[in-house]
């Protein structure tokens, strides 16, 4: 069973999909990258970490479900790092009986629909002003943030019609309140899925 949790920079996607790792047993799909491995971080956990050279060959073997690079400078010299999420991941995590989640771009929901397979999508969102206080807390570059926050206005523009539940981080739930409430829809809705598939097999 797949969780996908959408949305702009700063509403709170990581928080929440967090909070279901830790309080709810909710695994996390583990995607690929080319950047260096962190202190504290392990392979197979917390990242996939491979050479460039062979992200580049599971890209062209489409093997990713989507992939992006990111530019970004590394002792003072500019590198790109990619990352990646692959077709087979979802795929797994859909038949599972364990709850699975990942965070992905508007066109990664789509990508992820045209390989059909299934998932439940929730469009998390704030206010502007709560984005613009998130951002400022968080000590974003103020350029990068303006550039950020008019072009996630328009990436984002309707996606309320194209996903299975809009939710907003900044209302009377909590963000912990927030991921349980949308575990439990989850799985509700997962039940009742499964409990209508044997009736409509035998009309």
């Amino acid at each position: 069973m797949l969780i996908v949790l959408t949305g702009r920079s700063c509403s709170g996607k990581d928080t929440v999909q967090k909070l279901m790792m830790r309080d709810l047993d909710v695994q996390k799909i583990v995607t690929y990258t080319t950047r260096p491995i962190r202190p504290g971080e392990q392979d197979g956990v917390n990242y996939h970490f491979i050479s460039p050279e062979e992200f580049e060959k599971k890209r062209a073997d489409g093997f990713f479900l989507e992939s992006v690079g990111y530019n970004t400078m590394v002792a003072g010299k500019p590198e790109t790092w990619y990352y990646g999420s692959s077709v087979e991941s979802y795929r797994e995590a859909e038949q599972s009986s364990e709850v699975y989640t990942v965070i992905l771009t508007r066109p990664g929901l789509q990508a992820l629909r045209d390989q059909g397979i299934d998932c439940y999508s929730v469009y998390l969102d704030a206010s502007d002003e709560e984005i613009r206080n998130r951002q400022f807390f968080r000590r974003d570059d103020p350029t990068e943030a303006a550039r950020r926050f008019e072009a996630d206005k328009h990436d984002f523009k309707g996606i309320e019609k194209e996903v299975d539940m809009v939710c907003y981080t900044d209302m009377d739930k909590s963000t912990a309140q927030l991921a349980y409430y949308i575990y439990t829809w989850a799985k509700k809705a997962e039940r009742e899925k499964t409990e209508k598939e044997p009736e409509e097999m035998e009309k």
